[in-house]
């Protein structure tokens, strides 16, 4: 079951609604917000063939993969970049590899860090 996300700017009031994170009852397909820049618009994205799965519950990220996607003018939100560091010490809406902070991300409308991200219901 994944998470339907809301995001908003504490900066500009930008704000989205319906955007996955995770995984429904489809198999292969795994949700994760991201920045578009040619629309400049948060969106979600698929990054199933992005992560590799180690060990159960241990994930890793293919890089390459993910600068292909970079390329392409979509950036996630787990990148470098997309997100300030250490100001908030609020529990994460997802861990790390795939880290997605709740306060402090990048927003596209704007160019601040006051983008907030808030779970609004699941999705199968």
């Amino acid at each position: 079951m994944g998470q339907i996300l809301q995001c908003k700017c504490d900066n500009c009031n930008y704000t989205r609604k319906d955007i996955y994170l995770g995984s429904g009852m489809t198999p292969g397909i795994f949700y994760f917000p991201a920045l578009d820049l040619q629309s400049k618009k948060v969106i979600h994205i698929d990054i199933n063939d992005f992560i590799e799965v180690v060990e159960r519950r241990n994930l890793t990220i293919t890089s390459a993969n993910v600068n292909k996607l970079e390329g392409d003018g979509k950036i996630p939100y787990f990148v470098k970049g997309m997100f300030k560091k250490g100001l908030i010490k609020d529990i994460p809406i997802s861990s790390s590899p795939l880290t997605l902070q709740r306060k402090n991300n990048y927003c596209p409308k704007c160019g601040k860090y006051k983008l907030s991200f808030a779970e609004i219901g699941l999705f199968d």
